[in-house]
């Protein structure tokens, strides 16, 4: 029972679809096409993505003193074996202060380590320490279950359609 009370749609958030799909409906009749569609799946992505990187943070990162951005750092740089500031914030869509603060940070923690690039000594690369794989191995679980929750409320079937079109939008952007 308790499982239905939460795959529920609040009154209030019902609302707000509705509002906004009717405000997108009445701009589209100003513009040409199918607009609205666009518009509406963007508002929603944007919607659903701010609330989860909030969930997450709080819940799962922020108890372990990691911020949504350190996280994302430390699994980006597991993923590709090492990483560079620049990239780190063009992969992340954050400044570069952003990115060393949060590096300072993690170096402090012992998770990871800055090593000057001997190819070319004005580049710094980024390496994840033992310390700093185990950590993003270690909160995954959490991590997981919590994105599991978000798409609970469609089937396995259409989480994977959910999944491919998204990733063919990305790829289309070249994001």
């Amino acid at each position: 029972m308790q499982r239905i009370k939460e795959m529920m749609v609040e009154p209030k958030v019902e609302e707000e679809l509705n509002a906004f799909a009717n405000l997108s409906a009445q701009f589209n009749r100003d513009l040409d096409g199918n607009q609205h569609l666009a518009s509406s799946i963007v508002w929603h992505l944007i919607r659903l993505a701010h609330h989860a990187e909030q969930r997450l943070e709080l819940e799962v990162h922020r108890p372990r003193g990691w911020s949504w951005a350190g996280f994302r750092i430390m699994v980006n740089t597991l993923a590709l074996g090492s990483s560079e500031p620049s990239q780190l914030a063009d992969i992340l869509g954050v400044t570069r202060p952003t990115v060393t603060s949060n590096l300072d940070r993690l170096e402090r923690d012992g998770l990871l380590v800055r090593e000057t690039d001997p190819t070319n000594r004005r580049r710094t690369k980024i390496f994840l320490t033992a310390k700093g794989r185990a950590a993003v191995k270690g909160v995954m679980p959490a991590h997981m279950q919590v994105e599991a929750q978000y798409v609970a409320g469609i089937s396995l079937e259409q989480q994977a359609q959910l999944g491919e079109m998204l990733h063919s939008l990305l790829r289309s952007l070249q994001i």
